[in-house]
């Protein structure tokens, strides 16, 4: 669903590698991938490729690099 985070791992294409952001909804049926300041990282992704981390519920998540203690 459009504004859920998400993880696509793309094995091949323009888009090749692994993309973290927010995903839009194509009327096609594949998504485009938004980074944290809102422009498009990834177009067209097949659907098979994109996996849920988190679902957009409302609330507002903060988007940064992870740190490991």
């Amino acid at each position: 669903q459009t504004g859920d985070m998400v993880k696509a791992v793309v094995p091949r294409g323009k888009y090749q590698g692994v993309w973290f952001g927010e995903v839009a909804c194509r009327k096609t049926g594949s998504f485009d991938i938004k980074g944290k300041d809102g422009k498009r990282i990834a177009q067209g992704i097949n659907y098979r490729y994109v996996q849920v981390i988190q679902r957009f519920d409302g609330y507002a998540y903060g988007k940064g690099v992870a740190e490991l203690a």
